[in-house]
């Protein structure tokens, strides 16, 4: 295991955020009372962390379809070169608690568990997964909003949201969202 882990360790640093300490060192905050048909519809990436997936990626975007009162599909579109789609599921962990714990099944890799930190369902949510590694761990944080841009108010309840749980601390990669660069993502082309 520690072989596998050394060799590892390089590539997923350069594509999650490494940490020192656990997981549960930084948040343990979800949205609380997760509301999957008011979170539903399509959500722009704004920036993250980056990480293997979208490794140089932007137009990134999530269409969340509920499936049933405890699961969704988060069904992640973006541009590499050009436009691909990750069909995903996820369920909440404790689906009579229904906060922002869920599970989250992504092509070829194993279920993980991730974390709605924030939302306001109308303007911005914010997203956080992570993975403990011996005495580091792997973070990826997302934020998305309803639209390609935000404004200054959104981005200072962001920032706050972050702060308060103590997450991006590291620059965040900012998507480049532009309207030309992301037609073929935005619209059918």
């Amino acid at each position: 295991m520690m072989l596998i882990l050394f060799i590892l360790l390089p590539a997923l640093a350069h594509s999650q955020q490494i940490f020192g300490g656990r997981c549960s060192d930084f948040t343990n905050t979800s949205k609380r009372n997760f509301d999957i048909d008011k979170y539903s519809g399509r959500w722009f990436e704004i920036y993250r962390y980056n990480n293997v997936m979208q490794m140089n990626a932007d137009c990134t975007v999530v269409d969340v379809s509920k499936i049933d009162n405890n699961s969704f599909n988060p069904d992640m579109t973006l541009k590499l070169y050009t436009p691909m789609t990750m069909h995903t599921k996820a369920h909440f962990i404790d689906p009579v608690k229904r906060d922002g714990k869920v599970k989250v099944k992504m092509p070829y890799t194993p279920e993980l568990e991730y974390w709605i930190v924030d939302t306001d369902y109308e303007t911005y949510t914010i997203e956080w997964w992570c993975i403990d590694l011996l005495e580091t761990n792997l973070q990826v944080v997302w934020v998305f909003a309803r639209r390609p841009k935000i404004d200054e108010k959104t981005e200072r309840k962001i920032q706050t949201v972050l702060k308060q749980n103590n997450l991006g601390k590291r620059r965040m990669r900012k998507s480049r969202n532009d309207p030309e660069n992301c037609k073929c993502i935005y619209n059918d082309c």
